[in-house]
């Protein structure tokens, strides 16, 4: 069967179309990326850690980013069957991100800018209102991105110049807090989290309104929807997609694992104070900006290609995790060079796996003669990805909980020194699963720009009538 899915795309191959766009225009379309790192990053490293300051239980707070988590993956297939179905005159994905911006914008101010004491139920209700628009912008933005070119080297650009709003909207929203701590209300929680909040509030409409008007949809064919029991069967029958998803569940659960445990890792086992701790968030995230280039670089390389870039990255993770181990209590500068090491790859895998959908999304359009189903790729993505990290947080403060971890106060030796053998060896482990499931992946560039000259030479018969 592979065989003759191999030899119809060699013969029925056409000139691809030039995937080409202005760079202003990439620009304008990944700006809404820098609000929503500003909204994502807290939401996986500061928001658990906040509430457990302003009072609730460590167990409490992990049940309730739980709950809310799994009702954001139940969202995720629905918004992807919509934002693949329904056009408008504004197109197909435009039209749900700006239905989504208000909605993030009330739930925003309500989870970062709590008034008064909090309760579990006041945290849970707005997380779901929170996720349900973070849902509709975030798929359809991915989407939307996937479409804007069908070249293979320039989804790779499109995702990293994504990624790089992205790592630089986390700096941004990491700096305000050390900002604000040293010069305006030292060891105030409320204020450092205020402040990403108020970032997100100013930034998110801006950008959302550069994106929308600045930058095009790409005509895809027609969409021509799949039954929900079919989508089982797409996932059963397409190897590498169960691949792909796969990994992504392993980068989600890793990233879950270090982003909750981070600030105990760092002020508790460490004991560094909160700036000290944010500046290493800074530093790691620099790193990933700063490497980001290089690996675009080598995964435009034949002999490496997206997959084999990404299996490289998760190794770095492999042989630099375990350095943790050797980061004596408030050694801020050692503690500093060990994340600088570890943030090389830290925009890697986000963008390439993303770049790596939009390829599957071709394939699958050529082996199943059906129309794109970009915006159902990128759910089951979203989902995947959720998931990984939902298990990663629940997971790591079941675990925190119960070995009788006291945030912000006296704890043994023994439970300080486990926590240090969580934060390390799961993250560890995850990575050489994403090395095995990466390194052998079988859609290459050759393939995929095969499939494009198969599916440019469909479009246009079409439009022409044959």
């Amino acid at each position: 069967m592979a065989q003759r899915i191999s030899g119809s795309i060699r013969q029925d191959a056409a000139a691809p179309q030039r995937g080409a766009l202005p760079f202003p225009t990439i620009l304008a379309y990944a700006s809404p990326a820098l609000p929503i790192s500003a909204m994502g990053l807290p939401l996986v490293v500061h928001l658990p850690t906040f509430y457990i300051d302003l009072g609730l239980s460590i167990a409490g707070v992990s049940f309730v980013f739980l709950i809310a988590r799994f009702w954001d993956i139940i969202t995720d297939p629905l918004m992807g069957f919509f934002a693949d179905k329904f056009h408008t005159r504004w197109g197909r994905r435009r039209i749900w991100i700006a239905i989504a911006t208000p909605i993030l914008l009330v739930s925003t101010f309500f989870v970062f800018l709590p008034q008064g004491s909090v309760s579990a139920s006041y945290l849970l209700f707005w997380l779901v209102v929170l996720y349900v628009g973070w849902t509709m912008l975030t798929i359809s933005h991915l989407s939307w991105g996937a479409e804007l070119s069908p070249d293979y080297n320039a989804r790779s650009t499109i995702q990293a110049v994504r990624e790089a709003f992205l790592v630089v909207g986390m700096m941004l929203v990491l700096a305000l807090p050390i900002l604000i701590d040293q010069f305006i209300a030292p060891g105030n929680i409320r204020t450092g989290v205020g402040s990403m909040g108020v970032f997100i509030l100013v930034f998110l409409p801006i950008t959302v309104f550069i994106a929308l008007s600045r930058a095009p949809e790409r005509k895809i064919a027609d969409y021509k929807p799949v039954p929900w029991t079919q989508i089982l069967s797409i996932l059963k029958g397409n190897a590498s997609l169960q691949r792909l998803l796969g990994t992504d569940i392993a980068v989600g659960c890793s990233v879950g694992v270090v982003a909750t445990l981070f600030f105990f890792l760092s002020e508790d086992v460490l004991k560094l104070t909160r700036p000290q701790a944010n500046v290493l968030l800074l530093c790691y995230f620099l790193s990933g900006v700063i490497f980001v280039r290089f690996f675009v670089y080598l995964s435009h390389l034949p002999q490496f290609g997206k997959h084999k870039t990404l299996a490289l990255s998760s190794g770095i993770t492999v042989v630099t995790i375990p350095c943790l181990f050797f980061i004596p209590e408030g050694s801020f500068w050692i503690a500093a060079l060990c994340w600088v090491i570890l943030g090389t790859n830290m925009a890697v895998l986000p963008f390439l796996i993303r770049s790596m959908t939009a390829d599957l999304a071709d394939q699958d359009a050529v082996i199943t003669g059906a129309s794109h189903r970009t915006g159902l790729f990128f759910a089951l993505l979203t989902m995947t990805n959720k998931i990984g990290h939902t298990l990663g947080l629940w997971v790591s403060l079941l675990i925190v909980s119960q070995i009788g971890f006291i945030r912000r106060g006296e704890n043994s030796a023994e439970v300080l020194d486990l926590l240090r053998h969580i934060y390390i060896w799961f993250p560890f482990a995850l990575n050489i699963v994403i090395f095995l499931l990466m390194w052998s992946y079988p859609l290459d560039k050759k393939r995929q720009e095969d499939n494009r000259r198969i599916l440019e030479k469909r479009f246009a018969g079409e439009h022409l009538g044959i």
